[in-house]
């Protein structure tokens, strides 16, 4: 008998159902309860889209062998193929109490919420595939699961990314991160995993930490934005390799040209990377476009135009546009900061000594900036000013490494 079973399944994977069929049907004329064979006859009638006949031996699978999971999810797939979706889902919720034990069945569960965007209810179920097949590897001991399912589809990569989307998705983004990030040191490279864990790292400000897998992620998708985009961004705000953030920017712009957000970004980059000129004509192409309707972003490009503009000695300019900035952002220090330089550099003392006063108010417990405040008001001839904000800065210095 296990060697006409074991013949049926071959002649299944050999795209011979109805070989399968024949053995099968033999093999029911001696035992009518026999899940296993059942299971593999709906199989082969799911393969000649019988669905009829597959969904009648895949429910007499469950009915007769209701701990093999491979039914369970055989018979929701066909339901499901069948366009009915409810009776899939009542099938694999059913199964979950079947089969408590085997993380496939909780996975293709939370997959039908997932399609559904139905986040709250996806998330409990996968997180308990995510126990599951984390406690079952470790003890070593896949008894209780489908083995070729666990191996053939990687599961424990796919549970634990969509767990961390899922998480994402509902706003628990550290949780996320510390779910991705197990599973990218185990399965670095598995297909979307390094990029979602980057974004759970953008998603906490960790750009610095973000870089290596949007790396990945980018070798993995080269003509993708999205990963591009998230890289250059990350790059930016770590504040290394502006080179690089130019060259993955001048990537982003060339899948998408029309995107104003790829130049922003493409200005600020070649300002950071010592292209002052070319950083001024990008951000002069940026101020026309819809981007400047967003006062974050309007301030943002204001900022970055004035900064260039007097990196290239037109503080005029660069006046104009930073009290542009300080409308709509009047509380970034580093605006104030650059406005500050600029009134320096067109001889503006009084209003130079205002802006550097606003920006010491606005961080008055920066380090950097009651450093930057001492240098400016030394330069204004008003070293009296100097004295306490260094002092101050070294009062926060001291506390820092008690």
């Amino acid at each position: 008998r296990e060697d006409q079973y074991a013949l049926a399944k071959v002649s299944l994977l050999a795209e011979q159902p109805e070989r399968t069929i024949e053995i099968c049907q033999d093999l029911i004329q001696d035992d009518e309860q026999d899940g296993l064979v059942h299971a593999t006859l709906g199989e082969a009638f799911m393969s000649l889209s019988n669905t009829e006949e597959a969904l009648h031996h895949l429910d007499k699978a469950t009915q007769f062998s209701p701990h093999q999971a491979f039914s369970w999810l055989a018979l929701a797939r066909t339901l499901k193929n069948a366009d009915k979706s409810e009776k899939s889902l009542e099938t694999l919720r059913a199964a979950t109490h079947a089969v408590p034990k085997d993380p496939n069945i909780f996975y293709a569960l939370a997959e039908n919420y997932l399609e559904q965007d139905e986040y709250s209810k996806a998330l409990p179920v996968l997180q308990e595939a995510h126990r599951l097949v984390i406690d079952q590897k470790g003890d070593g001991n896949p008894t209780t699961l489908n083995q070729e399912l666990i191996t053939s589809s990687q599961i424990i990569p796919r549970i634990s990314l969509e767990l961390g989307k899922t998480l994402q998705a509902l706003g628990h983004h550290s949780e996320a991160q510390h779910v991705l990030s197990a599973a990218y040191s185990a399965y670095p490279a598995y297909r979307g995993l390094a990029y979602s864990y980057a974004k759970s790292l953008l998603s906490l400000d960790d750009f610095a930490s973000a870089i290596p897998p949007l790396v990945i992620a980018v070798q993995a998708e080269p003509d993708e934005l999205a990963p591009n985009l998230d890289f250059g961004r990350a790059l930016l705000e770590a504040k290394t390799h502006p080179q690089e953030a130019v060259r993955v920017l001048t990537k982003a712009l060339e899948i998408a040209p029309s995107v104003p957000i790829i130049k922003a970004l493409l200005a600020e980059a070649l300002m950071d990377s010592g292209n002052t000129e070319q950083a001024m004509q990008t951000y002069s192409q940026v101020l026309e476009s819809d981007l400047m309707d967003e006062p974050e972003w309007m301030g943002r490009i204001s900022h970055g135009f004035g900064r260039s503009a007097l990196a290239l000695e037109k503080p005029e300019i660069a006046i104009a546009s930073l009290q542009e900035a300080v409308r709509v952002q009047p509380q970034n220090p580093e605006i104030f900061q650059t406005l500050a330089e600029a009134y320096t550099t067109a001889e503006l003392t009084k209003e130079a000594l205002e802006a550097a006063h606003t920006a010491k108010q606005l961080a008055p417990d920066d380090v950097e900036n009651l450093t930057w405040f001492a240098n400016t008001v030394f330069q204004l001839e008003k070293p009296e000013e100097a004295i306490p904000a260094l002092t101050r800065a070294i009062q926060i210095l001291s506390l820092i490494h008690i």
